[in-house]
């Protein structure tokens, strides 16, 4: 509002304003508060600003009584949001349980009901996912059933699809191997970026 009323604003709020949208807009595709300096950084961005629009710089765009309305409505958000972010916290050190339990359990169907019970938590869902594929695989070669092994190879095949990574795409393609499978191979293959070789030690500049 104070942008758009041409209302003057300290650089220093303008820098916080700035920097608390470039967080929010960042986190809205990845997690920029695994470097504990960014959340640092964000409270400062918050601090300076709040400084001005809570203190006396901006008293003059509300009235009195408008002004209370939009504290306590900010103050219930924020006591909101905390709540929110408490319970998904609790969640997670769920989820962060049932996979060491999952890990430590060595029947077979209560692993894989630990693993499920993980899936559910979504801070940990991606990790839960992934393990479920690699247990349906194996559950499958001892239980010498071919369908649980294909129901895990597929479903690691769309994991591999939004989570790339070498070691899940030379699993997949040592199981195209063992099934003869020419098409599976063919499109992991294209996940796979060549790098190119550094020059050989000592070796001349003719291109050998």
């Amino acid at each position: 509002r104070a942008f758009v009323k041409k209302r003057p604003i300290s650089d220093e709020a303008i820098w916080g304003s700035a920097l608390v949208a470039c967080f929010l807009f960042n986190a809205l595709w990845t997690r920029p508060f695994h470097r504990i300096e960014n959340a640092v950084w964000l409270a400062l961005a918050f601090a300076v600003t709040n400084r001005e629009i809570m203190g006396g710089g901006m008293r003059s765009l509300v009235s009195p009584r408008a002004r209370g309305f939009w504290y306590r409505a900010l103050g219930a958000g924020i006591a909101s949001l905390s709540f929110v972010g408490i319970l998904y916290f609790g969640n997670g050190m769920y989820g962060d349980a049932m996979l060491r339990a999952a890990d430590m359990e060595g029947e077979p169907f209560a692993r894989n009901e630990l693993l499920k019970k993980a899936y559910s938590s979504p801070m940990v869902r991606d990790v839960a996912e992934r393990q479920l594929c690699y247990f349906s695989v194996a559950l499958g070669e001892v239980a010498e059933k071919p369908e649980m092994i294909i129901d895990g190879l597929n479903a690691l095949i769309r994991y591999v699809e939004k989570e790339p990574n070498t070691e899940d795409i030379f699993f997949l393609i040592n199981w195209s191997e063992r099934l003869q499978d020419q098409g599976l191979m063919d499109y992991m293959s294209k996940f796979l970026v060549k790098q190119p070789e550094p020059p050989a030690s000592g070796a001349s500049g003719d291109g050998e």
